[in-house]
């Protein structure tokens, strides 16, 4: 994984050069980073984003998680799906 600070992303395919561009699931997986700070108090640890495998980290706010909700990033707008499965703690991050 690698922190970027801009991405290119196509309508309806995801984000350009994710391993997910063009499927027919998790076109874009993204995360806060007051949850990552819950999750660092949580296990004791730095949880980082880039450790995450989540496309974008978002700095203001929750992430949406209701099937239906959007949410605004720049120039692209996001439709909740589904919430994605949390990572389990008894597997290898």
């Amino acid at each position: 994984m690698r922190a970027v600070d801009e991405v290119v992303v196509e309508a309806g395919r995801g984000i350009v050069g994710d391993r997910y561009h063009g499927t027919r699931h998790r076109h874009v997986t993204v995360q806060s980073v007051e949850r990552l700070a819950v999750a660092s108090t949580e296990l004791g640890m730095a949880v980082l984003p880039e450790g995450t495998r989540r496309n974008v980290t978002i700095s203001c706010g929750d992430v949406p998680s209701v099937p239906g909700s959007r949410i605004v990033i720049g120039d692209v707008e996001l439709e909740v799906v589904r919430v994605g499965d949390p990572v389990r703690l008894d597997s290898p991050i």
